[in-house]
């Protein structure tokens, strides 16, 4: 029996999330202790189908250095061996929850494929199909997010960071709000380039789910949360607007003596967004702020974190995976008076495993270099005015 594809998907600063898949059904174990020599670990196994696991290490310490092994029952034979390292706690009180999630990709067909704007037939990488039940892939992913984030103690807010459609069509964004609208917690959704407007010139997005506008900002428990539009309404191409600039530098001294979370769908640090108009503009205005806590990004699929220093200052600017496809998921957020955690999850759930197993296909099969992200991509703490540990 061969184990492969471990993944260290979530490491809190209490407790770690390990998947794997083996060659043949069968059972295993894990065991986890500290480097330090402070005892054993409990972890409790799950199988999906004998094929897919997953186990969960609790009650770490935060800040702890972690050994663990995947064994055969009874630990008579070790077939995998790694360490970790949990994220600190950030100092201060515990304040409240939130999760995020994006690029939902309503009403998609194939999967993973990248075309050019206009040029729908001409696709530069190949695609994938679901044919394991009648539930479009779509559909089963989103939904078990939505179930696992209502499971989540606390949660107090939740912030959709776009792509909600495929194809801008209103059945499909229809589609959208009625698994959202599942949400136990209030939520708040985004535009993303695949929400643009529609051929006939409507605007999806505002229609359905009743909104004035595709920008705003809201404060939470003395956080301010600010939301942008940063998609040309025709092309999907990354933008930031002027009058938005304008009222983002407003709201930035209107919120300038809290922390500051900054969401908006097109990544601003990765290469292919280098030139998107005002990106410089906005680069600015972040870094005068205080006390941003971070910028929160969707569209790349992918997990990564790339922290920008200026006028001695430093800010996080944080990618976050597709829930549509591997590594699937979402992401929670703790936060503390001195700064907060994020944690990147995915849903515990065979049909969404053998989804994302399919799709680690993606990208001419680099999907799980690409898109999967290092440990500090997915699982960090960022202390305000500090740094990342």
């Amino acid at each position: 029996m061969v184990v492969k594809r471990v993944e260290l998907v979530t490491v809190t600063p209490s407790s770690a999330w390990i998947f794997w898949r083996s060659d043949s059904e069968g059972e295993f174990g894990v065991e986890c202790s500290s480097t330090r020599g402070e005892g054993d670990v409990r972890a409790f196994v799950h199988t999906f189908d004998r094929l897919r696991h997953l186990a969960l290490a609790d009650g770490l310490e935060p800040c702890g250095r972690y050994r663990f092994r995947i064994v055969s029952p009874g630990g008579g034979r070790s077939f995998h061996s790694g360490w970790f390292r949990t994220p600190a706690l950030p100092p201060g009180d515990f304040l409240f929850r939130f999760a995020t999630f994006n690029d939902l990709h309503v009403g998609e067909a194939v999967s993973g494929q990248i075309t050019l704007p206009g040029l729908p037939f001409f696709s530069f990488t190949p695609g994938f199909r679901w044919s394991g039940s009648e539930t479009p892939f779509w559909r089963f992913t989103t939904e078990k997010v939505v179930e696992e984030i209502n499971g989540v103690e606390g949660v107090e807010f939740v912030i959709v960071k776009g792509d909600l459609t495929a194809e801008m069509k209103p059945e499909q964004m229809s589609a959208a709000r009625e698994m959202l609208d599942r949400l136990t917690p209030p939520y708040h959704v985004m535009r993303g380039n695949h929400d643009r407007l529609g051929a006939d010139g409507a605007d999806h997005l505002l229609e359905t789910f009743r909104l004035e506008r595709s920008w705003r900002s809201f404060e939470h428990r003395r956080h301010a949360f600010i939301l942008l539009d940063t998609v040309m309404p025709r092309t999907g191409f990354g933008v930031f607007p002027r009058p938005q600039l304008r009222w983002l530098e407003k709201e930035l001294r209107r919120f300038r003596r809290i922390p500051v979370f900054i969401f908006c769908h097109h990544p601003v640090m990765r290469a292919l967004e280098r030139f998107m108009p005002g990106r410089r503009r906005f680069l600015s205005l972040a870094a005068s702020h205080p006390r941003v806590a971070g910028v929160f990004n969707a569209h790349s699929h992918r997990n990564k974190k790339v922290v920008m220093r200026a006028g001695g200052r430093r800010v996080p600017f944080v990618e976050t995976a597709a829930a549509v496809e591997y590594p699937g998921g979402y992401n929670l957020y703790e936060v503390y008076a001195g700064g907060y955690v994020q944690t990147f999850h995915r849903p515990h759930d065979l049909q969404c495993s053998r989804w994302y197993e399919i799709t680690e296909g993606e990208f001419f099969g680099l999907a799980t270099r690409l898109q999967f992200g290092g440990m500090r991509d997915r699982n960090f703490t960022w202390v305000y005015n500090d740094g990342a540990s």
